[in-house]
This record gives structure tokens, sequence and C-alpha cells, in this order.
């Protein structure tokens, strides 16, 4: 018989990066993964290449928000320093967590499109809509509709 396998809707895919301690995103041939998002997301230390070459809104911070590399040196060098410092693997992930949450929830990226809109398009919202946006604002702690959103392309070589 040997080992199987019951696919439960992704439970299995999201139970096994939630219980690990890293989780390793490669970039593939469209630069950009959900497994990027769903690691840190699930409080697991965010291991990649960078941004993948991406430019992100709100870019996650090596050191800080996850763990990036540039050579197979530097992923040996990463993954050796957090599996030895635990304390400090899990203040990234943390990090990780809460900024994916701040910046990347579905209700984060939707104030940034609503923002774009408006700021491109001139569209004007409602004084209901207004109320929603700036609820929504300060429940996230931005300044602005459209904070600065800039940031290196780590991990990109042109």
């Amino acid at each position: 018989s040997g080992a199987e396998h019951t696919w439960r809707g992704g439970e299995d895919y999201f139970s096994a990066i939630a219980s690990s301690r890293m989780a390793l995103s490669i970039r593939g041939s469209g630069r950009d993964t959900t497994r990027y998002w769903e690691i840190p997301a699930l409080e697991t230390l965010l291991v990649a290449d960078g941004t993948m070459g991406a430019i992100h809104p709100f870019p996650f911070r090596d050191g800080e928000t996850a763990a990036f590399y540039s050579s197979l040196e530097e992923l040996t060098s990463k993954l050796n320093f957090y599996h030895h410092n635990e304390e400090a693997r899990q203040t990234v992930a943390r990090a990780g967590r809460a900024w994916a949450e701040k910046y990347h929830s579905f209700e984060a990226r939707g104030l940034v499109f609503l923002g774009l809109v408006r700021k491109y398009l001139g569209v004007k919202y409602t004084d209901e809509q207004q109320q929603r946006v700036s609820g929504w604002l300060s429940r996230f702690g931005w300044s602005s509709e459209l904070p600065d959103w800039s940031g290196p392309v780590a991990g990109y070589e042109a």
C-alpha cells in the first residue's frame, strides 16, 4: 500500500507551510507566486530571492520581514543563521505576518487599488464610501490612501 495523500481543499498545503519554521519561495517564469504571499501570512519565515524580480507595493524587507538571498552561498548562510537562531527567526516571521496583514490583505490591496483609481481617474467617493475608506485607513494605521510604496526590486539583475 504505501503512503497515501488525501487532498482536502488545500488544508494539507497550508498546514505544511504553517507548521514549518521556514519556507522557500522560488521565482518561476511569471516572477511572482502565491506562495510568496502565503508563507508570511501563515507566520512562517519567508525565504526568497528578493522580490523575485517583481515590483511589489510595500515590499518585504530582508532581515526585518523576510530573508532574501542572491546567491546559493547567501541562501546557505541565511538558512544556517535562522536554523540556529530561533528567536531571530520567530521575530522576522511574526513581523512578516504583521506586514502581510497590514499591506497585503485583500482589504489593503483594495485600498491601494481604490486610491490609484481615485488619483489617476479622478473618481470621487460618496460620503458613505469615504467613511468606509477612512475606517480601513484607521484600522491599518495608514496616514493616507496611497502611502509611499516605493522600494528596491531586491534580487533582480537587469
